[in-house]
């Protein structure tokens, strides 16, 4: 699994970046290390908004989460991703599961 990052007022760190691909792993279990996630981290103010946009299963799925703590908007996009690859999967096994028995 290719991850590009983006910072937007918002100085890039080693340890930010480690704790994100961390974060991220968890994904592959349902993209087989065949896709690219694109990470975008913002900040305004107080605020930091994370943005996590990959490619499977040959659509884009995409999150964004604003909070002034970032390790908690990495978690709650990373969730977020998770649930909609979770029902994609389950979509695509449950239309291959009709189309064997017509």
């Amino acid at each position: 699994m290719q991850i590009n990052f983006t910072f937007r007022s918002l100085e890039a760190h080693e340890p930010l970046k480690k704790l994100i691909e961390t974060k991220l792993e968890k994904l592959e279990k349902f993209i087989n290390n065949s896709g690219d996630v694109h990470v975008t981290l913002s900040s305004e103010k107080n605020i930091t908004a994370v943005e996590v946009s990959l490619k499977a299963y040959g659509t884009m799925i995409k999150s964004t989460e604003k909070s002034p703590d970032i390790s908690l908007c990495v978690d709650k996009v990373v969730g977020k991703i998770e649930r909609q690859l979770k029902r994609k999967k389950e979509r695509i096994k449950e239309k291959h599961k009709i189309q064997k028995t017509i």
